[in-house]
């Protein structure tokens, strides 16, 4: 099932450079279904662009399902281009006594428009049904119905089509454990678009005009186990400011595990595991839009891997984008550091292809290679016919080995202020509205070279700060042989990717998770810089530690906690939680470095040390010390398993099995640091 987003505005229409975000058009939904049947929730002004396109593709028969006649839920239905096209079909669905036909009879009036409703050319059909009992649309949609609360009455739907569920409870006010029934309804849907009208403020003084404010449903949402939650009808008067405003202010308030929730846009798609832009940006406003928010959700992010991940997921909007790869300049090589790849697999999901060792030198041999050489923007329309008279050639051996097909690509150079090179932005397959690969165009080339300049910012400041924390750890590296810069990457890299899949586990929003990925992926890799404070005879030497010594050595995790006992934000207080604790056990017999604390057991030990306790002790083991020879990876995973419930958290051992592909791929990219 495809749900797209046609009109996501309450009450009136307001177009204009203030709503161009989140769209100015009244209530319209469209779903596709996995067999084909086209369904339209609501008729309101989004569905004139939504009957253009059907009529494009060459669509004949539609199924219109209104949940009520309120102005903003009929008003674009006389332009509604099908209804005047003698090969098409459209089935009018409405609640037994709601008198659908007689509404639009009304609206076609010729006071109110200039062809009646028996003028139509279109077959219409109209079909009541009862709101207690479900029906199939084409055999293919399952469709379950209840009454909300509104004034004069609305009905909400639950569409099914094997693949996925979706609701739409149009308008209603009242918190969702308040009526029983649109809770049943709801229940372990995939994605729910809710009547999401007011912030908790605007409701205040329109109490009882049938409109819910966002608060009123997240907590009773994900306790029904809602995957994905999308408030739609904004009000008018709310700006794509104010939207974004009151998204930041309710992930800031409210700590929901379990499900995400979005302001729903306009020209979005909602598939089973996605949601994105359904076309290429056109409106330069968008893009405005689209850099701003760019900027400053780019901006909480410190570690490189969330930086790369970010700019590329924008670039990958700005040109419905499939796929797409950055590379990063480094000893004047081309590395690659980043992908997506939403064929092969979930977006937002740890995958092992992150930390795939490839490098490509900076010469008109490749694509990527002869952007960079001539810093100039690249694009193919089809890598396998490449005219003969270009230097570069495509290299299909990822294709051939993952099964993936590359058709379109476009490389965009990302530069520093002085025209120097930072790296490669590489887009591949665009796709139109109905998920065609197309080639890319010329518009997407402007769009993404005024990206790249803004992202050389965030790239630079994403470097300096891995830099910095680099040189922070080689005094570690100076005082203990053991230490070296492999040790802390791969540290780092383990415990942020099995973070994440721990997260995934417990359905964490994933804005949180990736904040707190950021996070872990730069703290764990600090795990062990109290050792500064160690003696160098204690550090360096050869041989087992005497008890003595041993007890000396524990306090480096006391020292990394003094370290960062004044912290000034969520990720300093992070690494003092893992240096303290991240020698502690799960059954309690660990230690913290100071001998006056009592070792912590269970889940009273942070989380955070939970994770990067697993991922030191496998590095450790995986590595070759002056007192022992590397442990076979096979050998050190099987370890890791024997000690879950006495040295480790059963529930994050069980994250770092189910990510072997991943941890092998950190394992081969940092071994030789």
């Amino acid at each position: 099932m495809n749900v797209t987003f046609y009109g996501t505005r309450g009450s009136v229409a307001t177009p204009g450079g203030h709503t161009s975000m989140y769209g100015g058009n009244t209530t319209c939904i469209y779903v596709k279904s996995i067999a084909g049947a086209n369904v339209i929730l609501d008729a309101g002004t989004g569905i004139r662009v939504l009957g253009d396109d059907l009529l494009q593709e060459k669509q004949h028969e539609f199924h219109i399902l209104f949940t009520h006649t309120h102005w903003d839920h009929i008003q674009g239905f006389p332009f509604f281009a099908p209804i005047y096209d003698k090969t098409c079909k459209v089935n009018i669905y409405f609640r037994k006594g709601g008198n659908i036909k007689s509404v639009l009879e009304t609206l076609f009036n010729q006071l109110f428009h200039p062809i009646s409703l028996e003028q139509l050319s279109a077959q219409i059909s109209f079909i009541e049904f009862d709101t207690e009992v479900g029906f199939a649309i084409d055999c293919d949609v399952a469709v379950t119905t209840v009454q909300t609360n509104h004034p004069d009455g609305n009905v909400a739907y639950r569409l099914d089509d094997g693949e996925m569920s979706f609701v739409f409870t149009g308008d209603h006010e009242g918190k969702l454990s308040d009526y029983p029934k649109l809770s049943a309804l709801m229940a372990g849907a995939d994605a729910a678009a809710v009547d999401g009208m007011y912030s908790i403020h605007e409701y205040q003084s329109k109490r009882h005009w049938g409109h819910s404010d966002y608060a009123m449903w997240l907590e009773d949402a994900a306790k029904i186990g809602i995957k994905r939650l999308f408030f739609t009808h904004h009000n008018p008067a709310s700006s794509d400011e104010m939207l974004d405003d009151s998204m930041i202010y309710l992930k800031h308030t409210y700590e929901i595990s379990g499900m995400r929730y979005y302001m729903a846009r306009e020209g979005y798609l909602i598939t089973k595991n996605s949601y994105s832009a359904t076309a290429n940006v056109t409106d330069p406003s968008v893009l405005l839009q689209s850099m701003r928010k760019f900027s400053s959700s780019t901006s909480k992010y410190k570690d490189i891997g969330a930086i790369l991940d970010n700019i590329l997921l924008e670039a990958r909007k700005l040109a419905r984008a499939d796929a797409g790869t950055i590379y990063l300049m480094e000893n004047d090589k081309l590395v690659f550091s980043y992908v997506h790849n939403d064929t092969l697999f979930t977006a937002g999901s740890i995958n092992k292809f992150i930390y795939s060792s490839a490098e490509l030198a900076i010469n008109e041999s490749t694509i990527a290679g002869y952007a960079a050489y001539h810093k100039k923007t690249v694009m193919v329309d089809d890598v396998y016919n490449i005219p003969s008279d270009r230097p570069y050639k495509f290299n299909p051996a990822f294709d051939n080995a993952s099964g993936y097909r590359t058709h379109s690509m476009l490389a965009v150079p990302i530069l520093a202020e002085d025209m120097k090179l930072m790296g490669i932005i590489q887009l591949i397959n665009s796709k139109n509205k109905r998920g065609d690969i197309v080639p890319f165009r010329q518009q997407n080339k402007v769009f993404l070279e005024m990206l790249a300049m803004q992202a050389n910012t965030e790239l630079s400041r994403g470097l300096m700060a891995r830099a910095i924390i680099l040189r922070i750890l080689s005094l570690t590296t100076m005082r203990d042989a053991k230490e070296n810069k492999g040790h802390f990457l791969r540290v780092g890299a383990y415990a942020a990717a099995i973070f994440h899949r721990w997260a995934e586990n417990k359905n964490m929003d994933i804005d949180r998770l990736k904040f707190l990925k950021d996070q872990i992926s730069i703290a764990a890799m600090l795990h062990d810089v109290g050792k500064v404070g160690i003696a160098d005879g204690i550090l360096s030497k050869p041989g087992k530690l005497t008890d003595e010594e041993f007890a000396l050595m524990t306090r480096h995790a006391f020292l990394g906690a003094v370290v960062f006992e004044n912290a000034n934000d969520g990720l300093e207080e992070m690494c003092g939680t893992i240096a303290h604790h991240h020698h502690q056990k799960w059954n309690g017999k660990g230690y913290t470095g100071n001998g006056d604390e009592t070792p912590l057991a269970g889940e009273d030990i942070p989380w955070a040390a939970r994770i990067t306790a697993i991922a030191d002790v496998f590095d450790a083991l995986t590595s070759k010390r002056v007192y022992k020879d590397a442990w076979s990876f096979e050998e050190s995973v099987d370890t890791i398993r024997k000690d879950s419930g006495s040295h480790f958290d059963p529930d994050m051992v069980d994250a770092f099995l189910e990510i072997q592909d991943t941890i092998k791929a950190i394992f081969e990219k940092y071994k030789n640091i």
